[in-house]
Parts: structure tokens; sequence; C-alpha cells
């Protein structure tokens, strides 16, 4: 991965797919930004706990209206154990050339 040489930002939002917002997870939105110079960010999302045992259970990470980069992925699954985060991402812009224009390209990678 590179550094991003100008800021990246992009709208972001959480959703369900199996888990429930509010039981298994809190809903988080908001806009993400990768200063020039940097790598990555890191995006809070807290997991609630209960007593019910169920099984993995996975919801979406979206991510919209880019400035400063096009979005490779704009939809990332993230996967809950046993009331655990167990996927954990950091989204990143990387110099990639697409259409004959290179252009910064927003992906969550896991590190």
């Amino acid at each position: 991965n590179f550094a991003t040489t100008t800021e990246v930002s992009c709208n972001y939002q959480t959703g369900s797919i199996t888990a429930t917002v509010g039981e298994d997870f809190e809903s988080v939105s908001g806009i993400l930004s990768i200063p020039a110079g940097q790598l990555c960010t890191t995006i809070a999302i807290p997991i609630l706990e209960d007593i019910i045992y169920e099984s993995e259970e996975v919801f979406k990470f979206n991510t919209y209206y880019p400035v400063g980069a096009t979005i490779g992925y704009p939809i990332g699954i993230i996967t809950i154990i046993d009331n655990e985060i167990t996927i954990l991402g950091c989204y990143s812009a990387t110099p990639r050339t697409l259409n004959n224009t290179t252009s910064q390209v927003l992906e969550i990678n896991n590190h």
C-alpha cells in the first residue's frame, strides 16, 4: 500500500444482513477521512453483548460519495462470531490505473 498524496474521504454507513442493529451491533454512519501521507483510518463499530448463543452473523459497511478516490469495493462484510468482531478492516486509498487514468482506489484491507 502507498500513502495518499491528498486527503481522501467518503461517507459510510453500516447495515443489517443477518446481524440486527440494536441487538448485535450499533449502527454507525458518517464521513471517514484519510489524511494525505497516511495509509488508512479506523472506524469504531460497537458490537453488543447478549446472553443468547447465536451462530455467525454478518452486517455490511457501505461506502459512498468518495472525494479524491474511486471506491474499489463499496460494501465490506463484517462477521460477528460469539459477539466479538472477528474481521477488522482498514480503509486505505491505493493509486491504481482505471480506464487509462491513475486515481486513488478506496478499498478495505484486512490488517
